[in-house]
């Protein structure tokens, strides 16, 4: 059901999800971004795909976490010291805090390559800069492509006994191989997609691409919800709702009415989506139960 949405929605709800909780400053917000994140994610691919990459996100949060004190020595309270270097627990909560930005973010960018496929793209692009819209497209569609190719080569090698598990230099010398022959495979498949391009008239004439999106009372509904979210959201960051510091010590925002209701609010609109899968999952069961009636 939320695949179905008229790109500009989707796009304009990508960007409320993506951009507004960066700006925050903000960690509950950041929190939430993360909460509401994984929760689309478990909504829209197998459960199975989100755990594995779980670890990696907590590895990537123990990463920042811990190199923002190694660097910045800011803050009032001291932890230890390292080489005659302060290690501040201000530095640390810092880090806490950009780490958890960061991987909110890809969380949410990870959604957006998964809705964003290359028709909507060619749809949203295509009109005023149609080269801009065909690069873009190609790069979703080439790099899983060549992923695979890769992966492909190198089980290939490994069968027939090319390329083993040997030692280090023996593995670097199979890496190579692999790698030529992928770049001559590389070379001339851009020759032939350019060929195929020249053949189709690319390039000849202004083009116009044929669409089945519409605007439906869903998208009406998410974009009204972005734009209302986002209103309140902006003006509560602008009178220092979201206000926090670090410097030279911690000081978390006031838990005021503005922000509780803009976190509420964004909670809502980033979960929309899920909701309206669920609200459409219900509707076909029911329908199925009394058709069988």
């Amino acid at each position: 059901m939320t695949k179905r949405l008229h790109p500009l929605s989707l796009m304009l709800f990508f960007l409320f999800t993506i951009l507004l909780p960066a700006f925050t400053g903000n960690p509950f917000f950041y929190l939430i971004s993360i909460v509401t994140g994984l929760i689309m994610l478990f909504d829209t691919l197998p459960a199975i795909k989100v755990l594995k990459s779980i670890p990696g996100y907590l590895l990537l949060f123990l990463l920042i976490s811990v190199f923002n004190p190694l660097f910045y020595h800011d803050g009032n309270t001291v932890l230890f010291y390292i080489n005659g270097k302060r290690i501040t627990l201000e530095a640390l909560y810092y880090g806490m805090n950009s780490a958890a930005m960061v991987i909110g973010v890809l969380l949410w960018c990870r959604l957006l390559t998964h809705y964003f496929t290359s028709d909507k793209i060619m749809y949203l692009f295509g009109t005023f800069s149609p080269k801009t819209a065909v690069i873009i497209s190609m790069i979703l569609r080439l790099v899983p492509m060549y992923r695979e190719h890769i992966s492909t080569y190198r089980n290939t090698q490994k069968l027939l006994g090319i390329y083993g598990e040997g030692t280090l230099i023996e593995r670097i010398r199979g890496e190579f191989k692999i790698f030529g022959g992928f770049l001559s495979w590389l070379l001339e498949h851009s020759m032939t997609t350019s060929d195929s391009m020249t053949a189709r008239g690319y390039g000849a004439s202004r083009r116009k691409a044929y669409s089945l999106f519409s605007f439906k009372p869903i998208d009406t509904l998410l974009l009204a919800a972005v734009i209302l979210s986002a209103g309140f959201i902006i003006y509560s960051l602008i009178i220092g709702a979201f206000t926090t510091e670090f410097y030279p010590a911690v000081v978390l925002p006031q838990l005021s009415a503005k922000a509780i209701a803009s976190a509420v609010l964004f909670i809502i609109t980033a979960l929309l989506p899920a909701m309206m899968d669920a609200i459409y999952l219900i509707k076909c069961k029911t329908a199925d139960v009394s058709a069988k009636m």
